[in-house]
């Protein structure tokens, strides 16, 4: 799988829809050990890029904490059921091939979603990003 570039400096607001709802796994001091010992981010922000020539299956770009060349990514815990992940650096990642022809014909990548101590969360429509990605190193 090609590497692509990731430069980004933004905040994701989730909003979970029940007490416990994915987030007693966000918490889960052994399922951050799992990352931890076996080399996992413990978190990613997920981009989608939509592909027209067969529409049931997009181009999935996970760009994981542990995949950062500048800065990182955190997340904060507001509430119960609100966390806040934010994005700030340069990270090198990987896209699958079939990537690469949708990302030269300009498609824009759109956040999906995220993931911490690997359970995910999808919002229920990919979202415009300003994220900028690219083929070659970003400076």
């Amino acid at each position: 799988m090609p590497n692509i570039f990731v430069k980004a400096d933004c905040e994701i607001q989730v909003d979970l829809p029940e007490v416990g709802w994915v987030s007693d796994q966000w918490k889960s001091r052994e399922n951050e050990k799992i990352c931890e010992e076996y080399g996992h981010p413990k978190c990613t922000i997920n981009f989608r890029i939509e592909n027209p020539d067969e529409p049931i299956c997009p181009v999935i770009i996970y760009v994981g904490d542990n995949e950062a060349i500048e800065g990182g990514i955190s997340v904060e815990v507001q509430s119960e059921t609100r966390y806040k992940f934010t994005i700030k650096g340069t990270f090198k990642s990987k896209i699958h091939k079939d990537g690469l022809p949708l990302l030269n014909a300009g498609q824009k990548p759109m956040l999906e979603g995220v993931t911490r101590f690997r359970q995910g969360y999808d919002f229920e429509e990919p979202q415009p990003t300003d994220c900028e990605f690219s083929l070659k190193k970003i400076k």
